[in-house]
């Protein structure tokens, strides 16, 4: 079920205080602001099936992705913080807080709106509990906690920006947060024309580098640190990682040469050069991914900061 809240209609940035103006993304009405690029709903929604409904796809290939997401996640976010004594904000199926409990951590726990997606976490012997914002700044008190992450949380606050101000007082001095968020300044969202499929209805904001920044510093965090990446960010499919390239017509070529062959021609040569293929194909995604990288053609911001 869907209700529009007419009380969290605004037309004016958190950050900035002007007006924002009228802008339409992916069919859904918009504010942005001309001075720090910030865009909100103009008549954000409550989905209340989204929060509290089941988990969409429990596919082993999808949980698969998720872990290797979360691997990526450790890797990169162990660096610059200290993962013990850690709240997972809106943790969802805990799979992050499954990856590191195995890797040693100690003190985990999440919190999420989502009954469904506690209970399996809970399955997978995680910490959770159902809970919001009260829950959130109770449960950082009560667990001693150093370290919050928000993984896609800030973008379905109605105030972002107060969120975060309870956070900074809930938290110990030297305690960090990590924000991880959609670009809407991305390269592929903005070569979609703003029709990409992570602008939808319960997304209300939509940040980029610098008021993400913003907001954070507002709050009365230190950022401390910053950059991009995406979703299992190493394993783009050769498809993915030419079209953030801007280089789809080369896929389309080889798909059109591609079917110049039919019938017992192409079985043979497929037959024939399966292995060879396959090879070059893992060293040609390889590159591509490492180029995608490199140049920063990833759909999501983070930072890190600290109290």
């Amino acid at each position: 079920m869907k209700v529009i809240n007419d009380s969290m209609i605004r037309n004016f940035c958190i950050l900035c205080g002007v007006a924002g103006e009228a802008r339409t993304f992916n069919d859904i009405a918009m504010f942005c602001c001309l001075r720090c690029g910030l865009v909100w709903q103009a008549r954000p929604e409550t989905f209340d099936a989204y929060y509290e409904g089941n988990i969409v796809d429990l596919s082993e290939k999808k949980i698969e992705a998720r872990r290797a997401n979360a691997r990526e996640r450790l890797l990169l976010f162990k660096k610059y913080a200290n993962l013990n004594n850690l709240l997972d904000i809106g943790c969802g199926d805990g799979i992050f807080l499954k990856t590191i409990q195995d890797d040693g951590y100690k003190n985990v726990l999440g919190v999420d709106l989502n009954k469904s997606a506690v209970a399996f976490a809970q399955s997978n012997g995680v910490k959770a509990l159902v809970g919001g914002a009260e829950e959130t700044i109770a449960v950082i008190s009560a667990q001693s906690v150093h370290t919050a992450v928000l993984f896609h949380v800030i973008e379905h606050l109605v105030d972002p920006l107060e969120m975060l101000r309870r956070l900074y007082f809930a938290m110990p001095t030297g305690g960090k947060i990590i924000l991880e968020t959609p670009n809407m300044d991305s390269y592929i969202i903005r070569a979609s024309n703003y029709r990409h499929e992570l602008i939808y209805a319960e997304h209300i904001f939509y940040f980029n580098e610098k008021n993400l920044r913003a907001l954070v510093e507002l709050s009365g965090f230190h950022v401390a640190c910053e950059g991009r990446r995406d979703f299992n960010q190493n394993n783009l499919s050769i498809k993915e990682s030419l079209t953030r390239l801007g280089l789809e017509r080369i896929l389309f070529a080889r798909q059109k040469n591609g079917s110049a062959l039919s019938g017992v021609k192409k079985e043979q040569a497929d037959r024939g050069n399966s292995f060879t293929r396959n090879i070059i194909k893992d060293i040609v995604r390889t590159v591509l991914n490492k180029i995608v990288i490199l140049l920063g053609r990833l759909n999501y911001i983070w930072i890190v900061a600290e109290k």
